[in-house]
């Protein structure tokens, strides 16, 4: 055996015998056997029917990550409710801001739409789009956080967000029209009127509908193929999407549906995992 100048083993036959001493002990965290093609074989099962990520150190089983599981229970709480917040804040939107009239509408409707007495409404709906942009990027952000919990699902989840981004922006740019038509409205000239009717109606679809449309897309590719939440949504994302690609003012009714199951389940599920941690304590 080899020792060193002191008379005590070289470091290299100590990290040689604690290594053997580590491969000869059952641990009961990963009783699967000393063949490493069985560990491999039997964590490849128990991965698929579980659905978690599983980490292997030393041939052991070093940390279990459920997916989906990576984000805290109460940040799923508040994940849920601030999504149930945000489809509260679409729904104002919708009944405060009055719809626009159509692009080839007459000057009398147009005048009629525009009056001064609605300026205040124009006014509230900018506020109320404003309030739901702050607040959809910080809940698209932490969901994009939950679907990232599996690494092979951050790029899509990524891609998601980006979307998200874009959606939020044709609402930044929603809000700063209403603002400009609260101005307008009784000090403007009719032919103003008129453009800013056709800026409002058209200006930011192109960009709500893509961003709705990428959103939806990669998030249902996500839960279809990783399962971070149920696999309906996933499917019921992908049917939006469609339906917003061919018709584009559908952008915010279809995110703001497909967010509610989605918000209700995540509350679900972290009351259910705080049961089961009281239960198990």
């Amino acid at each position: 055996m080899s020792r060193s100048a002191n008379g005590g083993p070289t470091p290299a036959v100590e990290t040689a015998r604690t290594l053997s001493m580590h491969h000869e002990r059952r641990v009961h965290r990963a009783p699967l056997g000393d063949d490493s093609d069985n560990l491999s074989l039997a964590l490849s099962e128990r991965q698929q029917r579980r659905g978690c990520t599983i980490r292997l150190s030393g041939g052991q089983l070093n940390s279990v990550e459920e997916r989906g599981g990576s984000m805290e229970t109460k940040e799923q709480r508040w994940l849920g409710i601030g999504g149930l917040v945000f489809v509260v804040l679409a729904v104002v939107l919708i009944a405060v801001t009055p719809s626009a009239p159509a692009v080839h509408a007459s000057s009398a409707k147009l005048a009629s739409h525009y009056s001064k007495s609605k300026q205040g409404q124009f006014f509230a709906g900018g506020f109320v789009t404003l309030a739901a942009v702050v607040l959809g990027v910080f809940w698209f952000w932490y969901f994009r956080e939950l679907l990232a919990g599996v690494a092979a699902a951050r790029r899509l989840a990524t891609v998601g967000f980006a979307g998200a981004v874009i959606f939020a922006a044709g609402g930044g740019l929603a809000a700063g029209l209403d603002f400009v038509i609260s101005d307008a409205v009784g000090h403007a000239s009719l032919s103003t009127i008129e453009v800013l009717n056709y800026l409002r109606a058209d200006l930011n679809l192109g960009m709500s509908a893509s961003g709705a449309v990428l959103f939806l897309v990669a998030t249902g590719l996500v839960l279809v193929r990783f399962r971070a939440l149920p696999v309906w949504l996933g499917w019921l994302a992908i049917v939006f999407a469609l339906a917003t690609f061919v018709i584009t003012p559908l952008s915010l009714l279809t995110v703001g549906v497909w967010m509610i199951p989605t918000s209700i389940l995540l509350i679900a599920r972290s009351s259910r995992e705080e049961t089961v941690a009281v239960q198990a304590a």
